[in-house]
């Protein structure tokens, strides 16, 4: 343990060493770290890892950022430095809870418990495909995707993970607009989505 403690209290200096010329290249964008905008981050981290169980053994690339975020807390100083580190430490991760851009409408809390959940669906999507034959020898891509068999239980679940994924959000969108015409919509708790297409008329 004390060889683990050693090796990750030097990934921490190193990462914060490295990053500090990013207090003089991110100028204005980074360098008023408030207590507001610090906490917001620590926000999204606890919510990103809250809905990430078993994060620690999976993604060891995180195990330092518990750390930078105790070093931010006792040195507001250092924060812009500490926050660059911490997105290097994300950098590989699909579901970063840190996104550039136009800022989404969806909460955090919110935008956390989608990744969550995807990250559940893709487990085990990939876990079913790699047990399956049937699976591997007659589920197909999309025409518009290009067609053909997947290559593995990854290629599967990272498919239909990118297509429940816009769903999702369309459907959380379609909340905020209250549209009684959209196919789906989610208010983004743990009840999922509601369809909202009507039933077929059976035929008497």
């Amino acid at each position: 343990m004390r060889e683990y403690s050693k090796f990750y209290t030097h990934m921490v200096r190193t990462l914060c060493r490295t990053h500090l010329i990013c207090e003089f290249w991110m100028g204005g964008y980074m360098a008023d770290m408030t207590d507001e905008r610090w906490n917001a981050i620590k926000t999204k981290i606890d919510l990103w890892f809250d809905n990430h169980e078993g994060w620690e053994d999976k993604n060891f690339e995180l195990l330092s950022v518990p750390n930078l975020v105790v070093a931010g807390d006792k040195k507001p100083a250092k924060r812009t430095a500490l926050y660059s580190a911490i997105r290097t430490c994300f950098s590989d991760i699909p579901d970063k809870p840190f996104t550039t851009g136009k800022k989404s409408a969806m909460p955090d809390e919110v935008q956390a418990r989608r990744d969550g959940v995807l990250d559940i669906l893709k487990k085990h999507l990939t876990e079913s495909f790699t047990l399956s034959e049937e699976m591997q020898k007659f589920l197909v891509r999309n025409k518009r995707s290009g067609g053909g068999l997947f290559v593995d239980g990854e290629d599967y679940a990272t498919s239909v993970c990118d297509a429940v994924r816009l769903r999702m959000n369309a459907a959380y969108n379609a909340h905020l607009r209250s549209d009684d015409k959209a196919d789906y919509i989610w208010d983004g708790s743990e009840e999922g989505l509601v369809c909202q297409i009507p039933p077929k008329e059976t035929e008497q």
